[in-house]
């Protein structure tokens, strides 16, 4: 189901393009680079420990585990983007 959406979705781009006349854009890989860091660090955010409650509260014991590692996650995914 999942690959006929984006067979339809390519289509639907394909056609814009065609109609349009539009150009392709260009990206450098450090755009691309730049977006997926942005990508990772929203998914970490969201795995803290106080960000989570919307799933039920994490045990304290769970959450001193996790929250270091996260923390350390979104910090290197920083010097990467600050790089």
């Amino acid at each position: 189901m999942m690959l006929v959406v984006l067979g339809d979705i390519r289509s639907g781009i394909d056609d814009m393009v065609r109609t349009f006349n539009l150009e392709p854009g260009k990206r450098s890989e450090s755009q691309i680079v730049l977006a997926q860091i942005t990508h990772l660090w929203t998914i970490l955010i969201d795995s803290q420990s106080k960000t989570m409650r919307g799933f039920g509260e994490l045990p304290e014991d769970v959450a001193l585990a996790l929250d270091p590692r996260v923390g350390k996650l979104i910090e290197l995914l920083d010097e990467l983007r600050a790089g």
